[in-house]
């Protein structure tokens, strides 16, 4: 069963229930995060999220070379074994997850230095 955490910590859902989180006041993690199990037998899920680009530091935000981007992090609660997924631009992302465990999902906005990043660096600044 997955478990969102944002600004405010983590519910936990019901197999078939969707789980919305409120924002926090004076945000600076994504809000409104949204859990759903597209298939049990498949491990199917896609989290979605929303982010005010407006708390991020406007010294770094506004470089030419500046990426807004999200990185989720995948914890099994059994173990706390973590995952990190390469950060996305997008405020969505499905995976697959092996079936039979429970899982913490946690999303950040980061912001990527696009210069000099190498394929196994993303370059996070903030």
């Amino acid at each position: 069963t997955p478990r969102a955490e944002g600004a405010g910590g983590g519910e936990d859902e019901d197999e078939d229930d969707d789980v919305e989180m409120a924002p926090a006041a004076g945000n600076q993690a994504p809000h409104g995060i949204v859990v759903q199990v597209l298939s049990l037998g498949a491990g199917s899920v896609r989290l979605s999220w929303l982010f005010d680009w407006a708390t991020a530091p406007s010294e770094l935000a506004d470089e030419a070379w500046a990426e807004r981007r999200y990185e989720v992090v995948q914890r099994m609660e059994e173990n706390g074994q973590e995952i990190r997924h390469l950060p996305t631009a997008h405020p969505e992302l499905l995976l697959q997850v092996p079936v039979g465990h429970r899982y913490a999902f946690s999303v950040h906005a980061v912001l990527v230095n696009t210069q000099g990043a190498g394929a196994g660096d993303p370059g996070i600044v903030w």
